[in-house]
């Protein structure tokens, strides 16, 4: 089972690949941006505790327009990849050109289209370098 993320700074993109097929959601959470934070990290484990992916996903982040946008999602990212890793679970960076490159529109979002492209990219990733 593979998992992507789309990190964004309250809402991310979680796309499951496994041998069902793909299934799509998206994540928010309110307040404080630590308390989001803090909420998108404690729903991550609970995902990764019931669901034991082999390997995850990242968008990784690129610096594009405003510093301090980037680096609060480049934090966003890295605790993401932080609760993956304590799991011991491999974390692969996606970059985001390659991301978009194979995007479709097959979730209700751009974060689940990009998830989704996130967990086919690196489950193909992943396979090649076993």
């Amino acid at each position: 089972m593979t998992l992507g993320i789309d990190p964004g700074l309250r809402h991310c993109g979680i796309a499951v690949l496994g041998p069902e097929g793909l299934a799509l959601t998206t994540w928010g959470a309110a307040g404080s941006w630590p308390a989001a934070l803090g909420a998108l990290t404690r729903r991550l484990a609970r995902l990764l505790g019931r669901l034991a992916p082999q390997v995850v996903g990242i968008e990784a982040v690129e610096w594009h327009g405003p510093r301090r946008g980037a680096l609060a999602l480049a934090h966003v990212a890295g605790a993401l990849a932080g609760v993956c890793a304590g799991r011991g679970i491999p974390v692969y960076w996606a970059r985001p050109v390659a991301v978009k490159a194979r995007a479709r529109r097959l979730g209700r979002s751009a974060h689940e289209d990009d998830a989704a492209a996130i967990a086919v990219w690196v489950e193909g990733h992943a396979r090649r370098i076993r």
